[in-house]
């Protein structure tokens, strides 16, 4: 059974955007489902540190697009964008230290911990955005960095 199923709900309205948030929830989902096969500590260890590497590595990028994305469209709460992406990116780099380090983590704590921001962040965060962007896409750029939710 999938940790994430990808909904509706979830989605943006905002294609690209939309693809990447469901691109991270299927890795979440893949690194849920492997662990569950892990039959030794040695074996969750190593999934752990090689998933969670991957997962931070595909964040960094799709933040990296998002707040491009945002800067063009002159979004007025891109820097609290950028300071919670910066959270996310922050613990998990304190996670994947600890784990280099040699330090026992619970897997599964890293799991609900990256799923509530991950989905936290795309029902909050990122739809107060959605309507800035459409209008700039659309060529409106009287309504660029304006919009509700824009602060």
């Amino acid at each position: 059974m999938s940790l994430v199923e990808w909904t509706t709900d979830i989605e943006t309205g905002i294609d690209e955007i939309d693809r990447q948030h469901r691109r991270f929830t299927e890795m979440l989902n893949e690194f849920h489902d492997k662990l569950e096969e892990c039959t030794s500590l040695d074996e969750e260890r190593a999934l752990t540190g090689k998933a969670v590497g991957e997962l931070a590595q595909y964040a960094a990028r799709h933040f990296e697009y998002e707040e491009k994305m945002l800067s063009d469209c002159h979004y007025q709460g891109l820097s609290l964008q950028q300071e919670c992406h910066g959270f996310f990116r922050d613990k998990l780099d304190e996670i994947i230290g600890r784990h280099r380090a040699g330090e026992r983590l619970l897997t599964l704590d890293i799991i609900h911990f990256m799923r509530r921001w991950w989905l936290d962040h795309i029902t909050t965060s990122d739809r107060q955005y959605v309507a800035v962007v459409k209008d700039c896409a659309a060529g409106q750029p009287g309504n660029c960095g304006g919009g509700e939710g824009n602060r």
